[in-house]
């Protein structure tokens, strides 16, 4: 069976940590997002981005990177790009890649190779 965690505006830490242990437990879990609100989404990328290496967590960062509405600072990206597992350093470097992020995805792979 096929379970669904959506994220809202109302998620909180506590939200995040009981599904990241659904999540382990069960791997058919989808993750959709209906947040709308820019603090929200502030508030569930840093409880994401505290939680790196963890495999749910990764999958939220991911969920971040194909919003084109979100922006991710180039540090928080470096911190999901030296912790992160390599899928979630694959994903940076494809949804990251538009003409205006070449730089920044040149940069990581440069501090990546110090």
């Amino acid at each position: 069976m096929v379970a669904k965690i959506i994220l809202q505006d109302t998620f909180n830490e506590q939200d995040f940590l009981r599904f990241a242990e659904k999540w382990q437990q069960n791997a058919s879990i989808i993750i959709e997002s209906i947040l709308q609100h820019n603090e929200a989404k502030n508030r569930i990328f840093n409880f994401a981005l505290n939680h790196i290496p963890d495999s749910f967590a990764e999958a939220v960062i991911d969920i971040f990177l194909e919003d084109s509405d979100f922006i991710i600072s180039d540090e928080d990206l470096l911190k999901c790009a030296n912790q992160g597992s390599i899928g979630l350093k694959q994903s940076i470097r494809y949804r990251k890649k538009t003409p205006q992020n070449n730089q920044r995805i040149t940069n990581i792979k440069e501090y990546k190779r110090c």
